[in-house]
């Protein structure tokens, strides 16, 4: 549900389970397990058949969201949600996407997921370029920077 929700993308690894047999069972659970969404039930099984405990789905839907902001009222993280879930569309993690959403309240939904499309050239705004350029020390590690800089530049 969450991968189909995260638009189908495509992992760029394949996951560790050696109980994942059906081929369309594959890239859903690679792409969540890629972002750290799920962790499978043992470390080499992700148990496909068995029931997922109300637990298990909240913690699904926790590490998709992200971490609330430390300190942050209810009414602030849930005005930030539909922007961090644009960023992890983009391909941030929920906890970079967390990090980063409050820097990004000057631009809209509709416009960070315009240049996730590619429909905008990033490097032509230069506000953004610049509140990025803010963003990525505080949020990013030096090689997700990087690896970003790769899809986007």
């Amino acid at each position: 549900m969450l991968w189909r929700y995260d638009g189908n993308r495509a992992p760029s690894a394949v996951h560790r389970f050696r109980d994942i047999t059906r081929g369309y069972q594959g890239d859903a659970v690679s792409r969540m397990a890629e972002r750290e969404i799920t962790t499978g039930t043992s470390p080499t099984t992700f148990d496909p058949d068995g029931y997922v405990t109300r637990a298990q789905a909240a913690t699904f839907m926790y590490r998709y969201v992200g971490e609330p902001l430390p300190g942050a009222a209810v009414t602030t993280a849930d005005c930030l949600r539909e922007l961090r879930l644009a960023l992890i569309v983009g391909g941030l993690t929920p906890a970079e996407a967390a990090c980063a959403a409050p820097y990004l309240t000057d631009w809209s939904v509709d416009y960070l997921l315009a240049i996730v499309s590619g429909e905008i050239d990033p490097t032509l705004d230069f506000d953004l370029l610049a509140t990025v350029a803010l963003i990525a020390p505080r949020c990013l590690t030096p090689e997700r920077v990087s690896d970003l800089s790769r899809l986007f530049l």
